[in-house]
């Protein structure tokens, strides 16, 4: 079983590469969210198990593994992994800032992604997996960020 395991690992590393190159998740949600504030982005929260969700690493895969989406995210939203490992431990402070984002979001199956705006904390979609090419995930991030912007921009003009 234990081989069989690493095998399924190898051969997702192989095909990932294949795609292109990996999205640039940033790690530590504090930098991620000043960074998003500063340049009016949302936040793409991708609470994941990276050492043991299968349907994380498909999303991975299929999605985030794809060079148009890891060349383009960065137009558009700011990219934050919530990573929750089985067999590794991550240093106790990102640990414990996941763990309150999970609770605050209420994440209670891997993968959830969040795609929450960073000047009102507003949750712009809510989803686990989904069959979708990159190209037409990283379009939707794009179409919600703007459509929230101008909703904010109509709210405050009044």
């Amino acid at each position: 079983m234990k081989k069989h395991f690493i095998g399924f690992l190898i051969l997702i590393a192989a095909i990932t590469s294949l795609n292109g190159k990996a999205t640039s998740w940033e790690t530590d949600y504090e930098r991620a969210f000043e960074r998003a504030l500063l340049e009016d982005k949302p936040l793409l929260l991708f609470f994941t198990g990276s050492d043991w969700c299968v349907w994380c690493h498909k999303l991975d895969l299929e999605v985030f593994g794809v060079a148009v989406f890891a060349d383009g995210i960065d137009r558009f939203a700011v990219p934050v992994l919530l990573d929750f490992p089985q067999r590794r431990r991550l240093p106790p402070a990102q640990a414990k800032i996941n763990r309150v984002l999970r609770d605050r979001w209420k994440v209670e199956a891997f993968p959830t992604v969040l795609l929450v705006d960073s000047q009102t904390g507003s949750l712009l979609w809510r989803h686990s997996y989904l069959a979708i090419e990159a190209s037409a995930y990283l379009e939707a991030i794009e179409k919600a960020s703007e459509a929230f912007k101008n909703s904010r921009r109509e709210y405050r003009s009044r």
